[in-house]
């Protein structure tokens, strides 16, 4: 939690998590509230990353799974997720990274980066 002193962990239906605020770091960039949840079969599966507040426009934004969850890895989850090396502050700045994105394509409507 170093990394990330605005987070703490969280108990949200029953499941371990962990949760806190990003700010962008764009002029004028909003605050998020993101929630790292860990599914029952963990580490099997990646934990889940979603946000919270404020709430995403779905329609016609790239990179958004369905629930305000942020893409945030290419492919099947072993592409990007690695349950050896991969923890809840890896997922954090990778929606940290996200939300950079998702506010330059509001500014300008082209997603930053590649898209393959």
């Amino acid at each position: 939690m170093r990394r990330f002193p605005g987070f703490s962990t969280s108990v949200s239906g029953g499941r371990l998590g962990w949760r806190g605020c990003l700010q962008s770091a764009l002029p004028q960039g909003r605050r998020y509230l993101v929630h790292v949840t860990y599914p029952e079969c963990f580490p099997d599966e990646p934990p889940i990353v979603s946000i919270r507040h404020p709430v995403l426009p779905g329609e016609g934004v790239p990179h958004l799974l369905s629930g305000q969850r942020p893409c945030l890895y290419h492919g099947g989850y072993r592409d990007g997720y690695d349950p050896a090396r991969t923890t809840a502050a890896t997922l954090v700045a990778w929606t940290a990274l996200w939300i950079h994105a998702f506010e330059t394509f509001q500014a300008t409507g082209t997603w930053p980066g590649a898209e393959d």
